[in-house]
C-alpha cells in the first residue's frame, strides 16, 4: 500500500479502529493460518454488525 493511500485511509478510519486493526494484525501473525480467517471474519462482523 502506498503511503498516500495509507494516510487517506488513516484519516477516514476512526483512530480507535485503526489502532485495533494494527493490534489484531500483529496478533494474527502468531495464529495458525486456518484460524486467521475466523478471527478476521469475527472482527469484521463486530465492526459492521453483519
Amino acid at each position: 500500500m502506498s503511503e498516500t493511500n495509507k494516510s487517506v485511509l488513516d484519516e477516514q478510519v476512526n483512530p480507535s479502529y485503526s489502532k485495533a486493526v494494527k493490534e489484531i494484525a500483529a496478533l494474527l501473525t502468531f495464529l495458525p493460518e486456518e484460524d486467521r480467517e475466523k478471527v478476521i471474519e469475527g472482527f469484521l462482523k463486530s465492526i459492521f454488525h453483519a
